[in-house]
């Protein structure tokens, strides 16, 4: 077993786009890890909200934030966990609220997602840059209008 078996993340560019995420991962063994995590989005945060202004969009005219929280597992392909190569699969779910103009929706989302990722440890700071495929539910479920 690598000398660090758990890690506790946080995204480090994601409060630029609105996205603040807080994730902890515990190896089982040399290949296997498993993580939980919580994330929050909101467009009307930082660089995506002056993006969202600069494009001519009122910010009093819309509203998208969600919650969510994760659960998923990772199997290392080299290096040994957290660290080195792996692939993962997570489920997600989580509360979504829209409002555009006159028109509110808001309900719970459900949505998995595989990854490939290299962590790379520089002291005790990880890097994690990774690809991924989402999917979610095509609706919201228990939607409400208004």
């Amino acid at each position: 077993m690598h000398e660090k078996d758990a890690l506790i993340s946080i995204s480090s560019l994601g409060p630029l786009l609105g996205i603040y995420e807080l994730g902890y991962e515990k190896a089982l063994n040399a290949e296997t890890g498993i993580e939980v995590g919580v994330n929050y989005f909101n467009a009307k945060a930082e660089l995506l909200g002056a993006l969202v202004n600069a494009a001519g969009i009122e910010n009093e005219n819309y509203d998208v934030w969600s919650l969510a929280g994760r659960v998923g597992s990772n199997y290392y392909l080299s290096g040994t966990a957290p660290k080195g190569a792996f692939v993962g699969a997570t489920v997600e779910a989580g509360y979504l609220y829209v409002r555009g103009g006159d028109l509110t929706v808001d309900g719970t989302v459900l949505g998995a997602y595989a990854k490939v990722c290299y962590r790379v440890f520089f002291g005790g700071i990880a890097l994690s840059p990774y690809v991924g495929s989402v999917t979610s539910t095509p609706g919201l479920e228990g939607m409400s209008r208004s």
